[in-house]
């Protein structure tokens, strides 16, 4: 082969790896490389580091109670709101400390306003909580707060200075009621409530049917679209399950002996054949469940497993014993529990049922109020119907608030207010905590992939967070958006393509890829060497 010859095609190869790894390193780093999204850091800091959530609560006047037969006390709105809220202001300085689960303290940062209801801003808001004023009585003593189960208050003041402090009043009352959010189920973007009706002993109690479709429409959906303000965040299933032990924490009676066989059989004139006598039947065995053992009563082996996949499932169990022992549930005095039933904190709630032998049907109906109770305890509703608080100083007069009964099966409006106004508050803060420990994580991995649509969901929950703290909008929307910002920033931090086995550190990648690119790498660099020489002299 001439020299010439050899010379060019070996310059023509090298030429061929140089040109390849030019054009093809850039692509190979940019497929192997991890994405890293910007994320809103400057936003999300702003937030966090404020820890504050602010809350107005609009108070609309109105001339006149509805129903009333002649008009109220006049008072001057303007002079009420600037009364109302230095009263309020004095009281507690406007703030409130919500500590989450993550033991990390936000400020809820309270403000009293009262409107006219001509004035714009009570119709802008549409959530407003209506007030209007009453002659002091022998019903409603001075000083006094009556609010009714649709939400509307009654105060009882002659001069506007009392219905001031009556207005802050219950605005403290309800501020206290909001920073105090109760224990409710963990976030869940579904939750699945199972009705479950668990018989023990299916020979003694047949029970064949379990219909819980009209206490379902009329009583727990309309409860949990109020709680969870979308029908579409839950769903209602129902089983029933037979030969259902209870669990360890139930102590059952021992079985009486069995007699020896020479005792139990006799002589059939008939036939003349022994026959086995039947067992005299045995007196029912009473089963009380102390408080203590409450919490191991849901046996383990019941199928309680949610039945539509990443659903938090609320149980509302309906335990049918043995007639043989029936059970009775203890409260914390030892005395029986009124309905039979305990409830387990995010969870659910188990009611115990004793039916007569050969009972072939359970009550759905009758048992619908104790679910609508397992349900508001489960969720963290703060019962206020038909109770009754003071407020304000000892030594000075306090206002007395009293929430009148609740008829119906749905949330009062005072308890449906306090509810959401305190979720707003949690899923704001929650929603923050998590998009921080997002950011902390991945400045601690550099490796942890963030994708465009992950930083959309992390950008879009930020939004709703502003929309939120502006106050602007009805407290649905407001609690809507909180929802949905949380919502956003669990699915921001659990996203599946955040998987750091997946992206393995710096010296991984480089001990995989030295074996194959360095021996090719040295050969190229070393003919290039010589070639830059071979040229340098001429050849």
């Amino acid at each position: 082969m001439p020299l010439e010859f050899s010379r060019r095609t070996q310059r023509l190869v090298l030429a061929s790896y140089i040109l390849a790894f030019v054009l093809g390193v850039p692509k190979w780093w940019s497929l192997t490389s991890v994405p890293r999204a910007r994320l809103p850091l400057r936003e999300l800091a702003d937030v966090h580091d404020a820890k504050s959530i602010p809350v107005t609560l609009q108070f609309q006047w109105l001339a006149q109670c509805p129903g009333a037969s002649a008009a109220g006390p006049a008072f001057d709105v303007s002079g009420l709101n600037a009364l109302a809220q230095a009263e309020f202001g004095d009281a507690s300085d406007g703030h409130r400390v919500l500590v989450l689960e993550s033991h990390s303290a936000w400020q809820i940062d309270y403000q009293v306003t009262v409107s006219d209801a001509s004035s714009a801003a009570a119709a802008a808001s549409g959530s407003a909580i209506q007030v209007c004023a009453v002659a002091p009585d022998t019903e409603l003593a001075a000083r006094s707060v009556h609010v009714d189960a649709a939400g509307l208050v009654k105060v009882a003041a002659v001069t506007v200075e009392d219905a001031a402090k009556s207005l802050a009043a219950y605005a403290q009352h309800l501020a206290s009621l909001m920073a105090r959010p109760g224990q409710s189920m963990h976030f869940s973007q579904q939750y699945e409530v199972l009705l479950s009706l668990m018989v023990q002993n299916p020979e003694r109690t047949p029970v064949r049917a379990w219909d819980v479709s009209a206490p379902a429409a009329a009583v727990l959906r309309p409860v949990l679209t109020e709680i969870l303000g979308d029908a579409a965040r839950f769903k209602l299933v129902s089983q029933v399950e037979y030969y259902a032990q209870p669990g360890s924490g139930v102590t059952l009676p021992s079985p009486p002996p069995l007699l020896p066989i020479h005792m139990r059989v006799e002589l059939d004139a008939a036939t003349g054949e022994w026959v086995e006598q039947a067992a005299a039947p045995q007196p029912p065995q009473p089963v009380a469940i102390p408080v203590a053992q409450l919490p191991h009563f849901v046996n383990p082996d019941w199928s309680l497993a949610a039945v539509t996949p990443n659903h938090s499932v609320v149980h509302l169990v309906t335990y049918v014993p043995d007639p043989q022992t029936p059970m009775t549930v203890l409260g914390p005095s030892g005395d029986a529990s009124r309905s039979n039933d305990f409830v387990v904190p995010r969870w659910g709630g188990v009611a115990v049922r004793n039916l007569a032998p050969g009972s072939p049907k359970v009550d759905a109906a009758a048992l619908a109020p104790v679910w609508l109770a397992h349900l508001r305890e489960v969720f963290g509703v703060v019962p206020l119907a038909g109770t009754t608080a003071k407020v304000g100083p000892r030594k000075a007069q306090p206002t007395t608030i009293t929430f009148a009964a609740n008829t119906r099966a749905a949330l009062t409006a005072a308890e449906r207010l306090v509810y959401h106004q305190s979720q707003v508050a949690v899923h704001v803060a929650e929603t923050v905590e998590t998009l921080a420990a997002l950011v902390r994580l991945t400045d601690q991995q550099a490796n942890l992939p963030v994708s465009r649509s992950l930083a959309r969901r992390v950008a879009a929950a930020l939004e709703r967070v502003a929309l939120v703290r502006s106050g602007a909008g009805a407290a649905r929307d407001r609690f809507a958006a909180a929802w949905q910002a949380r919502r956003d920033a669990e699915a921001a931090f659990f996203d599946p393509e955040m998987v750091g086995l997946a992206y393995f550190p710096a010296e991984h990648t480089y001990a995989v890829y030295m074996p194959l690119f360095v021996p090719v790498l040295t050969t190229v660099v070393m003919m290039a060497a010589k070639e830059v020489r071979l040229w340098r002299a001429g050849k």
